[in-house]
């Protein structure tokens, strides 16, 4: 399957205007890779794993799936 170039140009543009919302925000843009905050580990040790997603959410900007992720992978690590 071959992207159009098109897509591929409108694609980069709005990705440009995502980071420079973030930029004018003054917040940090999310990675995907944020470690977790010794607060979401607490919560964890605590078995309050939907406390710790919506608190990673907040810390981090993930999406649901994306801190939810995060979290199952850290739990799988230990």
């Amino acid at each position: 399957m071959s992207l159009d170039p098109e897509y591929v140009v409108r694609i980069a543009k709005l990705e440009q205007k995502v980071s420079e919302l973030y930029r004018h925000l003054g917040v940090a843009e999310p990675s995907g890779n944020e470690p977790l905050s010794p607060e979401v580990q607490a919560l964890l040790q605590q078995n309050n794993t939907i406390e710790a997603i919506k608190v990673h959410r907040d810390q981090t900007g993930l999406d649901m799936a994306a801190a939810k992720a995060a979290i199952d992978e850290y739990l799988n690590q230990g």
